[in-house]
Formats: C-alpha cells, structure tokens, sequence
C-alpha cells in the first residue's frame, strides 16, 4: 500500500485501535471460520453475498435478514440484527456510515462498547452454532470490523472485498440517498480506506463491481479458489445459479467519463484495480 494511504489510515485510526484493545477482552470463537464482505454502499456487497449464500456459505437463516427492498430486489443477504447493532453503536458515537468525520473524533463510552460486544457476541454463538463457517455482511463493518477483531477470537477470518468505481458509487448514492456527488465520492474514499485497514494481515480477495456484473461465473470460480486456499470451502459452485442471479438490469449508473476524481481516489482507485488482478 502507498505511503500516503498508510499515512491517512494512522492519523484516522490509530487511537480507535488503541482503544479497542484496552477496553476489550478477547471472546474465543474455537474453530470457527468467520468470512467477511467488506465494501462501501452500492458496490455490489447484497449481489456478491446472495451469489455466496446460494453457493453454500451460510448467513443465518431467513427470518434473520434483512428484507429486501426497491433498491435491492432481490435483497440485502445482511444479518439484520448485527445491522441493527452496528447501527446502534455509530448512533452512540454520535456518528453515522454517511458521516465523514473520522470515528475516533467522539468514541463512545466503554459501556456503550461492552454492550455491542456482548450483543454481537450473542449473535455470532447462534450462527454458529451449528456452523463452522458463517459469512456475515454489513457495509458498516468497513468502520466497525477492528471492534470484532479486538473483540473475538475465531479460528480463521478472511475477507472477500468488494470495490467499485468511486463515480459509479456516488452516483448511485446521489439518486438512492440525494448525497452530493463529492461527498458521495469523499464516503467512497473513507470506506475503502477503512476496509483495507480493517482487514490488515488478513487473508483477502479483492473483487471489482464491474467484473462481478460482467463475469460472475468467473469471478465467483476465483473467489471459491481463493476460499479453499484459505482454508474456508463453504461453496459449491453452480454456474446456472449464477447466472439466474445475476442479470444485466442489475448494474445500474455506469460512468461513461472517468474525471471529478481526486488524486487520491484517483491513486486508490488504480490500487483496488491492481489488487484485483491478484
């Protein structure tokens, strides 16, 4: 990663870090396998995780997540009530995923910290109780992933990432959220930031919005590899699934003009597109 990314990840998180780690003892998760989407909103995260959960991977059953709705039909594939709690800490940090402030600018208090924790903990002991391996999605979890890892102990996390184009992005956010253009490009470069530190030392894919949209059998096929490789082989691969799943109509907002970028989307943009080749 470029000097500057490191830069800018240290001067927005290092005392969020810091601060996990000393108001959290570790929860062990023994020989359990946690497999994480991460992605900023309208990249693509619901898509790549239904394929994931049509392929095997659980997520916990249906009356756990999130119904679908008009911006995501065929729905969110997110474990409701983690949404619910992930969204319940920003709130006590007075803070939201469309904030652009960085989160340790007003930590919440331990408690409000222990309560998540022994709320999520609660949680993850269902999924797995009968799972050695679960998936869990929320694009909150691009902030709050470094809770988690102060957190719980598991056997194994990895993390499949999911980027799209910075423009794309934004202008989805503008017509679903009305959130200008450049601060809807500004979220883009926060969360992604955040998803690549949040995952630092983790086995990780990246995926491009784009590829997954044009190639899902493929990329899907690469993702699986990357998962046994890893240890999680929690998906079969059914290629008419995929397909069926997967259609055309589904990518909306492609740019036709790659500028408004700024040097450092810009510089991250090519970054995530170079991962991804990997």
């Amino acid at each position: 990663m470029c000097r500057c990314i490191k830069f800018y990840l240290s001067k927005l998180y290092t005392d969020f870090f810091l601060t996990c780690k000393i108001f959290f003892p570790r929860v062990n998760f023994k020989n359990k396998k946690l497999l994480c989407v991460l992605g900023m909103h309208r990249s693509g995260t619901s898509a790549l995780m239904g394929l994931m959960n049509h392929s095997g991977l659980y997520i916990g059953e249906q009356a756990q997540l999130m119904p679908a709705a008009a911006e995501n039909a065929k729905g969110f594939y997110e474990h409701n009530k983690i949404y619910e709690l992930n969204e319940w800490l920003l709130a006590k940090n007075n803070s939201h995923w469309s904030d652009l402030s960085s989160l340790n600018s007003q930590l919440p208090s331990k408690r409000s910290m222990l309560v998540y924790a022994k709320a999520v903990q609660a949680e993850l002991k269902k999924l797995f109780q009968n799972h050695d391996a679960i998936g869990v999605k929320d694009p909150r979890l691009c902030l709050l992933l470094p809770l988690w890892r102060r957190s719980f102990s598991f056997k194994k996390i990895v993390v499949v990432h999911v980027v799209r184009h910075p423009k794309e992005v934004a202008l989805s956010l503008n017509k679903r959220d009305k959130i200008s253009l450049s601060d809807g490009l500004a979220l883009w470069e926060k969360h992604v930031i955040s998803q690549f530190h949040a995952a630092n030392l983790l086995d990780s894919i990246v995926v491009l919005h784009s590829n997954l949209m044009r190639q899902p059998i493929d990329e899907m096929k690469r993702i699986s590899q990357f998962l046994q490789t890893s240890g999680v082989d929690a998906m079969v691969i059914d290629e008419r699934c995929i397909t069926e799943f997967i259609s055309p109509e589904l990518y909306n907002n492609k740019i036709t003009q790659e500028d408004g970028l700024s040097p450092m989307q810009r510089e991250l943009w090519d970054f995530c597109q170079r991962l991804s080749c990997c």
